[in-house]
């Protein structure tokens, strides 16, 4: 568990992921529900090393997939 809370931590500085809400559970302990905020990860080979872009999701994206709910 102590792993898993660290790799979300991770996540989470690297800016991979944020934190959209925490439910207390009638157990009393706090259930935290993340977003992914990439939207792209491009990964070349050349010259025997590997590069990688991330694509993160633009404020651009959210506000249009906001609109598409609007519109559901």
């Amino acid at each position: 568990t102590a792993t898993v809370y660290r790799k979300i931590k991770q996540l989470e500085e690297l800016q991979l992921i944020k934190k959209i809400k925490v439910v207390r559970t009638l157990d009393g302990l706090d259930r935290s529900y993340y977003r992914g905020l990439v939207s792209q990860v491009e990964i070349k080979f050349v010259d025997g090393k590997t590069k990688y872009h991330i694509h993160k999701i633009q404020m651009e994206d959210k506000l249009v997939r906001l609109w598409q709910k609007f519109n559901e």
